[in-house]
């Protein structure tokens, strides 16, 4: 009591004080039998409530159990009720408000009560994330001119850090208005802090290190909230006990460095290149991170997800009508597999039945904007005004349709439905009649440790190209990408106009179709940049999980760095063709089958002559037998050259073709015959240009690809100028002379051995 009337005594003195109040009060009952009255004292609670500093161990509970509120007054005498609150049932109440409200994420919920500091207040600045209030940063308090710190952050002591997510105040739940706006939620966010007496009991939740030992061996008997139980495979031990035997996807890197502010590289990157504004930072730190957070419960428990794909690419590159419905051509590119297809003919109605169906189990879908149908011409068959603006409208609108479905896995809320949309929309992309065989040799056993590492190096590859697919989702790329996209598709010069310039000679064609694809290019490379120089550490911290434990020999020293950066590239470039290059095939395609169709008819003439003449008019070595041992490489030219879509593949598909006809030199050596004596070659121990052009040139005219000379000029100027170094760069060259070589062959000229190809330039464009 009078600690709490003179708090500015020291303690010995108010020891003495009582002391001779006691002595003085016994001297009065001694001589006078006084009785003193017994009435409670009146404190002004205004006064005395934030001063009252009673030690610890008196009647006290310390702040990390309970705080003291204010409870009212008594009607008796007037006097103030205090009650203490204890933090752990306060932390409950908030629990309970978030399972009502559907938050189950994964996280760590704690809760502190955090002193106000006269001048710093709580110490933290908050931002909003995705429909939370985070916290972006703590100021590291007051220092002198020495630089020793006067006071420390209210939170820091605390123990709250940056990034972590604000649940709540006091025990009342503050993700429960995470329906309303940013800015409406951090000002709901600082009315409660305001009204809050001291000390505010702050509610947060933190994320865990997703890839820990402990939490990968919890995670594995563990139900995915993503999924509904319907679709979770019953042999749930054998699958676990299969994934243990071979590598699978793993596509999620390490969060959670020590407790630093999550501010991610590549959010660093974007907002460096003006893309990113400075307060969106965390909130695209925390978009990306939960992304890999849905990964990692998605990849951690592989046998509860069968038959879901979970990296699906989507793009409309065509639309026509047929009668009075409109009909899509839809490109599908699954990164995990790494397969690409064209889903089955859809119509308007098709993609209206898709929206019932997902709605009718995810009602919240029905958010997604959707077009309304759109017809090319009016009730008497007229055309309509601007109709081609508006059909490219509602294709455009459907192609973001389909889309946001396929990315329902990492941007929309938990729900035990998912799965089923997921399926609904893999069937309506044709998924089902796909072989998602990924690697091939999956299903079969490895011959040599060789395969499986080489297994393992593609599965690596595609969990680096599906880390790149989820960093696509954060609306600033996505944005940069419709922009460039729409803006390139409206430059697009028509028919009449590739007419016109080429009216002023076919050069002027070809150096306009050469500009475009320089800007697309350039447009290409900044993409792949800014994912590498952001995503570095990530590429890093995935290559090193236990998934991929045997390839860190093959990347250990320095040329095994090389080789990991170029397969880092490989993945990352994949990926932005994806993105970037698919929608716009069409314009491509128009400048080159326009540009470059003389030289393509001329030299598709000459091989369907040459394709007639035997193997040694082409000075090729055969077998004693006469069999055909090169067709393996000129199917891979026919096969995955024609077939594949993207740049980076057709010039793999090359490269591939080249190292098989190494692999057969090397297999057949001592057994390959010279095609003019029929003696064993002695040229091929060593297989220079001078033996194999020969070759190629062969392999060539037999894949019979459609446009050559077109597929150079791509080539050239889409795909990577690094790639196109040392190994790829000479096989490349190569390909160019070989379809120089053909479409400069004199048909009318009978010559015995075709030798004119040693003149040819390797550089020529």
């Amino acid at each position: 009591l009078l600690r709490q009337i003179f708090p500015g005594e020291p303690v010995e003195e108010l020891k003495k004080l009582h002391n001779h109040r006691i002595e003085r009060e016994r001297s009065k009952r001694v001589t006078e039998g006084y009785t003193p009255p017994r009435l409670p004292p009146r404190l002004n609670s205004t006064k005395h409530a934030r001063t009252v500093d009673l030690p610890e161990d008196f009647l006290r509970l310390p702040s990390t159990v309970a705080v003291l509120r204010y409870a009212g007054r008594k009607r008796e005498d007037d006097s103030v009720v205090y009650r203490y609150e204890a933090l752990a049932m306060l932390e409950e109440k908030v629990l309970k408000q978030m399972t009502i409200k559907g938050y189950t994420d994964r996280g760590t919920v704690f809760t502190r009560a955090v002193f106000r500091d006269p001048e710093l207040g709580l110490g933290m600045t908050l931002a909003h994330e995705d429909g939370h209030v985070v916290v972006h940063s703590i100021p590291t308090g007051k220092q002198q001119q020495n630089n020793s710190l006067i006071s420390q952050s209210p939170s820091s002591k605390a123990g709250i850090q940056p990034g972590d997510i604000i649940v709540g105040f006091n025990g009342h739940c503050l993700m429960a208005s995470s329906g309303m706006d940013g800015h409406n939620l951090l000002l709901h966010a600082v009315v409660a802090i305001r009204q809050s007496p001291d000390p505010v009991v702050v509610h947060c939740r933190r994320r865990t290190l997703i890839d820990t030992p402990a939490a990968i061996a919890s995670a594995r008997h563990s139900r995915v909230s993503l999924l509904d139980e319907t679709y979770l495979d019953s042999s749930t031990e054998e699958v676990e006990e299969d994934q243990e035997k071979k590598p699978s996807i793993w596509s999620t890197p390490s969060v959670g460095r020590n407790g630093e502010p999550r501010v991610h590289m590549l959010v660093q990157v974007l907002a460096k290149k003006g893309l990113v504004n400075s307060k969106e930072e965390m909130e695209l730190s925390g978009t990306l991170a939960k992304f890999n957070e849905r990964a990692w419960e998605m990849e951690a428990s592989q046998a509860q997800l069968i038959g879901v794909r979970k990296a699906l690419s989507v793009r409309i590159l065509n639309y026509f009508s047929e009668g009075a419905k409109m009909a899509y051509t839809l490109f599908v590119y699954d990164a995990e597999s790494g397969h690409e297809w064209y889903a089955p003919l859809r119509y308007y109605e098709d993609f209206a039945d898709l929206k019932y169906a997902v709605t009718s189990l995810i009602p919240q879908l029905s958010k997604i904007p959707f077009p309304r149908q759109h017809q090319a011409t009016n009730i008497f068959g007229s055309p309509r005004a601007n109709a081609a603006n508006a059909l490219d409208n509602q294709a455009w609108q459907l192609e973001k349709f389909i889309r946001s479905l396929c990315s329902l896995l990492y941007e929309a809320r938990p729900h035990q439905s998912i799965g089923e949309v997921a399926i609904h929309v893999q069937s309506f992309l044709g998924c089902d009649a796909v072989h998602f065989d990924m690697p091939p040799s999956a299903n079969s056993p490895w011959e040599t440790p060789n395969d499986y590492l080489q297994e393992e190096k593609s599965i690596l590859k595609r969990s680096l190209q599906c880390y790149v697919y989820r960093a696509f989702l954060l609306k600033p790329l996505a944005l940069i990408v419709d922009d460039f996209v729409k803006n390139v598709r409206k430059n697009c010069p028509s028919l009449q106009d590739l007419e016109s310039i080429e009216a002023h000679g076919i050069a002027n064609l070809q150096q306009a179709a050469l500009d475009d694809l320089a800007n697309l290019e350039r447009f290409l490379d900044s993409l792949q940049t800014a994912i590498l120089e952001g995503g570095m550490d990530d590429f890093r911290s995935i290559t090193s999980h236990p998934n991929f434990l045997s390839l860190r020999r093959m990347f250990h020293g320095k040329r095994g760095e090389i080789a990991w950066n170029e397969l880092v590239r490989e993945a990352v470039r994949e990926q932005v063709e994806i993105e970037a290059y698919v929608p716009l095939r069409s314009v491509v395609s128009r400048w080159l089958v326009n540009g470059w169709r003389h030289e393509d008819m001329e030299a598709h003439f000459k091989i369907n002559e040459l394709r007639q003449r035997p193997s040694h008019y082409f000075g090729v070595p055969t077998m004693p037998d006469g069999s055909e041992i090169w067709m393996s490489a000129a199917r891979i030219l026919s096969e995955n050259v024609e077939r594949s879509t993207l740049p980076c593949a057709k010039l793999r598909a090359i490269v591939e073709a080249a190292r098989e006809i190494a692999r057969i030199c090397e297999s057949h050596r001592g057994k390959i015959v010279d095609s003019e004596s029929n003696n064993p070659s002695q040229e091929l121990r060593q297989l220079g240009a001078d033996q194999f052009l020969p070759i190629l040139i062969y392999c060539v005219v037999m894949a019979k690809i459609e446009r050559p000379c077109a597929l150079c000029v791509l080539l050239r100027a889409l795909c990577d100028k690094v790639t196109r170094i040392g190994e790829v760069g000479y096989y490349l060259a190569s390909f160019e002379a070989t379809v120089v070589h053909v479409r400069d062959f004199d048909l009318t000229e009978e010559t015995e051995h075709m030798k004119s190809f040693l003149s040819v330039n390797l550089d020529a464009e």
